[in-house]
């Protein structure tokens, strides 16, 4: 009788979810499901327990058959975990809590270290970015050091028709104020397009050219100018003398209309060319030869230099010079700087493409007076680049005393070299020329802004 009393009555409680209402079966089926004494396990002696005595309270019977059914709810939880299958519930449960005090978010831990991963990868993406933006940022700066604002009322000087250069009002008229000392006769003169050489005609329509005492040869017109600036030499406007020719034509490729002094050449605002060479050693990272370490060669200028004395440049670098062919000129300046035999060079040589630039620059010795009274120059320059690949073991030497010593440094070294307060760097166009090394070998990512802003300004000045 027990045994059929107490099935209906588990059967209903299941079927409705009823809960009994009497003090005496909530508190037996809180006891037993607290203390975990009806576990699947030991229902049944307890139900076995109940047959022989049908008086038992129906309550009582109630109050096992809710504490079955938590005991089962928790039993089928717990086997959803299969970690966690302790023998005591009261181990598992303290095992939570120690886990929850210990890791927030309970026993997701594998969760936790994959955020905190994802984190760090995070914190890490932005700091490159970060890097990646100050380096552009230094390489504007460098770039803008050699592309200063030109004057708006500059004037061409122009040849046979053909514009060759670009001088500032005040010079124009300093070289106007030359004569032949031969002859005694202006070298320079203004005039307008049309022809007119009234010089009170708007200075937009003015340019520069020679006169007719120059004659329409290359090497008549040479002799003109090379007395004119001679004499400037002379007075104090020009300095750092090379006894070196360079050719002035309207391109690169086109005959020279004229020869000039190289320390000249400003001062009729025409295209100087030379050749940069970014000396470079590639070497093993590690003994298997897996990864490599690139470097770069760089010197240091004699303190005895015309120009940026003392300075950082590279490891050779050259103008290029009348009647010469660009690697013949590389193998030269190579040999002549650095020592690096012609073998070498012709082995480990590259050509890199070019880069321009355009800068007004007053001169210190012409500073005096006012400032609408100084002498400036327009220099215009386009650098042929070359990257030169040299063994680990060879070492450069001084040969013709232009430069101090050589040293080798990592890239993480010379893109620190780019940074505004940096204080020992290059010589300024030696900058744009290690920028586009930096450039064409992917050391800036193209996503960074200010990228395409860097690949423009390398090119800044007239690249004919």
């Amino acid at each position: 009788m027990a045994l059929l009393f107490s099935f209906p009555v588990f059967l209903s409680t299941i079927m409705a979810g009823w809960q009994p209402s009497s003090s005496i079966g909530s508190i037996i089926r809180t006891f037993l499901s607290k203390y975990s004494l009806i576990r699947p396990n030991r229902i049944y002696p307890l139900l076995l327990i109940m047959l022989p005595f049908p008086a038992v309270n129906a309550h009582v019977r109630v109050g096992v058959t809710c504490g079955f059914l938590s005991s089962l709810n928790h039993h089928s939880r717990s086997i959803s975990t299969p970690a966690f299958v302790p023998n005591n519930q009261n181990k598992v449960s303290r095992f939570n809590q120690q886990q929850q005090q210990r890791q927030p978010g309970g026993f997701r831990m594998v969760t936790t270290t994959k955020q905190r991963a994802a984190s760090t990868k995070a914190e890490i993406s932005s700091k490159i970015k970060e890097d990646q933006h100050s380096l552009v940022s230094d390489m504007l700066y460098r770039i803008r050091e050699c592309n200063t604002p030109i004057p708006r009322d500059v004037i061409e000087f122009c040849v046979d028709g053909k514009t060759l250069g670009k001088v500032t009002p005040n010079l124009a008229k300093l070289l106007c104020s030359y004569s032949d000392k031969e002859t005694e006769s202006p070298v320079f003169q203004l005039t307008t397009k049309e022809g007119d050489k009234s010089v009170s005609t708007s200075p937009s329509r003015r340019i520069l050219t020679l006169g007719e005492e120059a004659g329409t040869t290359c090497i008549s017109r040479t002799n003109a100018i090379m007395s004119v600036m001679e004499q400037l030499r002379d007075d104090g406007f020009i300095s750092g003398w090379r006894d070196e020719l360079y050719p002035i034509a309207e391109g690169f490729y086109d005959e020279p209309l004229l020869l000039i002094e190289r320390a000249a050449v400003p001062f009729v605002g025409g295209l100087e060319y030379g050749v940069h060479i970014n000396g470079i050693v590639v070497v093993p990272s590690n003994k298997d030869g897996d990864d490599i370490t690139t470097k770069m060669w760089m010197a240091r200028r004699s303190k005895t230099k015309s120009k940026y004395p003392g300075m950082l440049d590279h490891i050779v670098a050259g103008g290029q010079p009348a009647n010469m062919g660009l690697m013949e000129n590389v193998i030269k300046e190579c040999m002549e700087e650095a020592g690096i035999p012609d073998e070498l060079v012709r082995k480990g040589i590259q050509p890199a493409g070019a880069i321009s630039y355009e800068t007004y620059v007053v001169p210190r010795n012409n500073r005096q007076g006012e400032k609408d009274d100084q002498i400036g120059v327009v220099s215009r320059a386009v650098m042929f680049c070359y990257d030169l690949t040299l063994p680990d073991g060879f070492v450069p030497k001084v040969v013709d005393g232009e430069v101090d010593h050589f040293f080798l440094w990592t890239m993480d070294e010379v893109m620190e070299c780019m940074g505004k307060a940096y204080n020992d760097p290059m010589k300024p166009n030696c900058y744009v020329v290690v920028i586009d090394y930096l450039m064409r070998k992917g050391y800036v990512s193209p996503e960074t802004p200010g990228y395409l802003d860097v690949l423009r300004e390398l090119r800044s000045g007239y690249c004919c």
